[in-house]
């Protein structure tokens, strides 16, 4: 196994609290995610070839959000012919970017907030 896949796999199996949660999620939704809107509204969609990042983040959608991710495997037709797991949330989505401070009123931020990547220390 890679350096970079030990490495993914360690922070999945990491126990967060719920403000690690919400920043890890933060982060992989902004590098990751898109945002899709139909007649319906809008919802998200987040597609990775890695399966332990996958179910991390559909386990942190439940446990953060109670939303019930749509979880899809498609194969990359494509040289190495990988699995590609696709997360799609249809409900709270407006609510879930609100939280994570993806979505505000002025727009969509495409870098987490400073509450997510400033380190808390006690001087």
């Amino acid at each position: 196994m890679s350096f970079t896949s030990e490495t993914k796999q360690q922070i999945c199996y990491e126990k967060l609290d719920e403000k690690s949660g919400r920043a890890q999620l933060c982060a992989l939704l902004q590098m990751r995610a898109s945002l899709h809107m139909n007649w319906q509204g809008m919802y998200l969609s987040f597609q990775i070839e890695n399966a332990t990042i996958a179910k991390h983040v559909f386990q942190l959608m439940k446990s953060l959000y109670q939303v019930d991710p749509r979880l899809s495997v498609l194969k990359k037709m494509q040289l190495k012919k990988n699995n590609i797991y696709r997360l799609q949330v249809y409900e709270k989505t407006k609510e879930i970017l609100s939280d994570l401070m993806i979505l505000t009123d002025t727009g969509l931020h495409f870098s987490p907030p400073a509450i997510y990547t400033r380190s808390q220390t006690n001087a």
